[in-house]
C-alpha cells in the first residue's frame, strides 16, 4: 500500500461539520492598472433545507435508465437539475441555463428552480409579459 502525503501530514483529519449558513461569492472582477479588484458578497442560505438522511444528486444522463428513483426518496433528499423534473420530480430541483429555466417555468414545475436571484426574476419578468 501506498502512502500519500495530505497536506503537512500523513493523517487525515476529521471533518467539523457545522451548518451552512451561505458563502462569499465573487460577483464581479475588475482589473484597473494590473490590479484585480474583486467584488465580494455574502450569500445567505436561502433554501433552509434540514438534512435528512442521504443526499442524492440525480444528473440526467443514461446511467439512471431503468432505475427507480423513488426508492431513493425513502432514504433520504433527493437533488436534481434541468430536464430531470420531466421523468422525476426530486425534493430540490436546479437550474442555471437561462433556457431551461424558461421552460421550466412554462412547464409550470412545482417546485421553483433555484438559481441565482437575478436570473429568476429575469424569468419571471419574462413569464409574466
Amino acid at each position: 500500500m501506498k502512502t500519500i502525503s495530505i497536506g503537512r501530514t500523513n493523517s487525515i483529519e476529521p471533518i467539523e461539520w457545522k451548518k451552512y449558513e451561505g458563502e462569499d461569492v465573487c460577483v464581479n472582477t475588475t482589473i484597473r492598472q494590473g490590479k484585480r479588484f474583486r467584488d465580494i458578497r455574502f450569500y445567505e442560505d436561502k433554501v433552509k433545507a434540514v438534512p435528512r438522511g442521504n443526499a442524492y444528486v440525480i444528473g440526467n444522463g443514461p446511467s439512471r435508465k431503468g432505475f427507480d428513483l423513488n426508492k431513493l426518496k425513502a432514504t433520504g433528499q433527493t437533488y436534481g437539475c434541468n430536464a430531470l423534473y420531466r421523468d422525476f420530480m426530486p425534493d430540490f430541483i436546479f437550474s442555471v441555463d437561462t433556457k431551461m429555466s424558461m421552460q421550466m417555468v412554462e412547464d409550470e414545475v412545482d417546485s421553483r428552480p433555484y438559481t441565482t436571484d437575478l436570473l429568476w426574476k429575469s424569468i419571471g419578468n419574462r413569464a409574466k409579459a
